[in-house]
């Protein structure tokens, strides 16, 4: 896993346009699930739907594990521990579990649910 995180980051450090468009990528790829959860929330109250306190409850126990258990592995990030710069600055620690992808993935199991007849 090193060389990989080496290899990528050289290369990204050879290609400044790619560099910034992950960096943009990464930053703004959580905002259509910032809108979209609520959105999905305010439809099933409204529609009066039994499905809302799942939908409420499932990604707020996930959101919370995750956290939970990130303070207890607290794993290093790949730049604290290998010569690489990072794109985007963090705290140190607690990389691991990602609460970004833990959270997309709960809200878009979600969104199936409630699509689903």
């Amino acid at each position: 896993m090193k060389t990989f995180y080496l290899s990528i980051n050289q290369y990204l450090q050879k290609h400044p346009a790619y560099r910034h468009f992950i960096a943009l990528v990464t930053k703004f790829s959580v905002y259509p699930f910032y809108g979209l959860y609520p959105a999905i929330l305010v439809y099933l109250y409204m529609t009066n739907n039994d499905l809302l306190i799942e939908v409420t409850l499932k990604p707020f126990f996930m959101f919370l594990f995750v956290t939970l258990f990130r303070k207890m592995i607290n794993r290093p990030r790949p730049y604290d521990q290998l010569p690489i710069t990072p794109i985007e600055e963090h705290k140190q620690g607690e990389s691991f579990p990602s609460r970004h992808s833990a959270s997309a993935f709960i809200i878009a199991l979600m969104i199936i649910k409630v699509s689903l007849p």
